[in-house]
């Protein structure tokens, strides 16, 4: 079982087992033969999953009776499972040839966007202090450590995002053939950029209930959160929704164009009510100030 693992694709776990296939689905296109190929491969791959990834060498005979017990269960739920090991031995230079096909940095971005799509957050929140205000000083990822403690957590800028999403979007045009990683990414991404806009919109026009405001939401809900919001104001409490994140996001949108629009509509009356001099008193958050003041 080494072939698959160690010495021919060097994949250290399932992350990079899912990169690999999903890869390689890019390569198949359209082809039924290739298609069955990549599926039985990942198939023989996951059904030996306990054997390829989870048994240390210097395991003992009852941790290895322990890892069987997976196998057993994992053959009865697909019988075809050494069939399907043999097949994907044959095609090994197929694998191969994929593999080398596809160079480090679309192996990096999908491995990244596998990551981010699993456990990123993306964070929106008002600028502080003196920062001025700018879409990378409002959206940010931050991209926790893995379950193995052995990845640092990262985070990334709006323009980071951008960069990797165009990786993304040239390596999946290459074939004609969706990837459901790059769609989902790019989903998120896109829907977070959106709210980001609205909320800089809301912010940049006076928007008195923004002024503070914080959002998190979670590319894969977290002890069944998807988004979580805080205004930071005394009579408003922390607000979190579950559900799809994409729905949630493009509800979170609307709301805060609509939002948009009807704080326009009532600050252009107010000016006239007020006598403001309309002219000379600058942008909506100027106007605001000056009231205040």
């Amino acid at each position: 079982m080494e072939w698959s693992c160690a010495d021919s694709l060097s994949a250290p776990g399932f992350t990079e087992l899912k990169v690999f296939v999903d890869l390689a689905s890019i390569s198949a296109g359209e082809s039924d033969i290739d298609v069955d190929r990549v599926a039985c491969f990942h198939d023989a791959v996951q059904g030996y999953a306990s054997l390829l990834y989870k048994l240390d060498k210097k395991a003992g005979f009852s941790k290895f009776m322990e890892i069987l017990r997976e196998l057993w269960k994992a053959l009865q739920n697909d019988p075809h499972l050494p069939s399907k090991l043999r097949d994907s031995a044959r095609n090994l230079e197929w694998l191969k040839t994929v593999k080398k096909s596809h160079g480090s940095i679309e192996l990096s971005s999908l491995s990244l966007a596998t990551a981010i799509n699993s456990r990123g957050i993306y964070e929106l929140r008002a600028p502080t202090g003196d920062q001025k205000i700018s879409p990378d000083a409002i959206l940010s990822l931050i991209l926790p450590g893995g379950h193995s403690g052995l990845e640092p957590e990262r985070s990334y800028t709006l323009e980071e995002l951008k960069d990797l999403l165009n990786k993304l979007m040239l390596m999946s045009g290459k074939k004609d053939h969706k990837n459901m990683e790059v769609e989902r990414f790019s989903e998120v991404s896109s829907y977070s950029a959106m709210c980001m806009q609205a909320f800089l919109n809301l912010y940049s026009a006076g928007n008195m209930l923004f002024r503070a405001w914080t959002a998190e939401v979670s590319c894969c809900p977290r002890n069944g959160v998807s988004i979580c919001m805080d205004f930071h104001l005394e009579l408003l409490s922390q607000l979190t929704e579950s559900g799809d994140v994409t729905r949630l996001l493009e509800a979170l949108c609307r709301q805060m164009e609509h939002g948009q629009k009807h704080q326009q509509c009532q600050l252009e009356w107010r000016v006239v009510a007020s006598g403001w001099q309309v002219a000379s008193a600058g942008t909506p958050a100027q106007l605001v100030v000056q009231k205040l003041e």
